[in-house]
C-alpha cells in the first residue's frame, strides 16, 4: 500500500476492492431482509392461504419498489466507483454512513407494506431515501473534488451531471413527503415513478472508466 503522508490518500487497488466487497455484502443482505416481511400470519389454516396470500398485496408491492430502489442504488454505487482511484479515511467512514442507510429501507419498507395509504409511512419511506441519496452524494462529492480521489482526466461536466443525478431522488422524495399530506398514494406513485426513470441507461453509463 502507497501512501500520500501529506494528504492521507491511498492508492491500493485491494482497499478499494474491500470497500466494494464490504459493499456488496451489505447490499446483498438489505435485499434479503426485504423479503423476511412477506410471511403469512402464524394461525392461518389451510383453507385461508389463498385469501392471506392476497391480502399481502401491499406487501408485495412495498417489497418490489424497494428491491429495485436498493438495486438503482447498489447500480449507481458501483458506477461511481468506476470512477474512483484512490481513498482515504473520510470515504471509508463516509462509504459507512451510506451503507447504514441502506440497511434502515426494510424498516419502512414493512411499515409501508402493513399501512400503505398513512402519511406517516409515506413520510418514513421518503426519509429514508432522502438519507440514502444524500449520503451518497456526500460519497461523490467528497471523492470528486477537485478531483481528489477520482481519476484526473474526469471532466468537470460529468463530475456535476453525476452529483445532480444523484441528488434528484432525494429531491423526488423530499417532495413526495409534502405531497403525502394530500394523498399517500399520489406520493408513492411520484417515488415509483422517478425511481423507474434509473432503471433506464443515461449517457453517463457510457463514459468509461477515468474519460470525460
Amino acid at each position: 500500500m502507497s501512501e500520500d503522508s501529506q494528504n492521507h490518500l491511498f492508492e491500493d487497488p485491494l482497499g478499494l476492492s474491500r470497500i466494494a466487497a464490504l459493499s456488496d455484502g451489505v447490499f446483498a443482505i438489505v435485499i434479503t431482509l426485504l423479503a423476511f416481511d412477506l410471511k403469512l400470519p402464524p394461525n392461518t389454516a389451510p383453507d385461508q392461504v389463498l385469501s392471506r396470500v392476497v391480502e399481502l398485496g401491499p406487501k408485495y408491492v412495498s417489497y418490489i419498489a424497494s428491491f429495485f430502489v436498493v438495486s438503482i442504488y447498489w447500480v449507481g454505487h458501483h458506477a461511481m466507483y468506476r470512477h474512483i482511484k484512490r481513498y482515504d479515511r473520510t470515504l471509508l467512514w463516509l462509504n459507512i454512513v451510506f451503507l447504514m442507510a441502506v440497511s434502515i429501507i426494510p424498516f419502512p419498507t414493512s411499515i409501508l407494506g402493513s399501512f400503505p395509504t398513512e402519511q406517516t409511512a409515506v413520510v418514513l419511506y421518503s426519509t429514508g431515501l432522502i438519507f440514502c441519496g444524500s449520503t451518497l452524494a456526500l460519497v461523490w462529492r467528497h471523492a470528486s473534488r477537485d478531483r481528489r480521489l477520482v481519476d484526473s482526466a474526469l471532466s468537470a461536466q460529468v463530475i456535476r451531471i453525476a452529483y445532480q443525478r444523484i441528488m434528484a431522488a432525494p429531491a423526488v422524495a423530499s417532495v413526495a413527503a409534502i405531497v403525502s399530506c394530500f394523498s399517500a398514494r399520489l406520493a408513492l406513485a411520484l417515488i415509483l415513478v422517478s425511481g423507474a426513470l434509473y432503471l433506464f441507461p443515461s449517457r453517463l453509463d457510457r463514459i468509461p472508466s477515468g474519460k470525460s
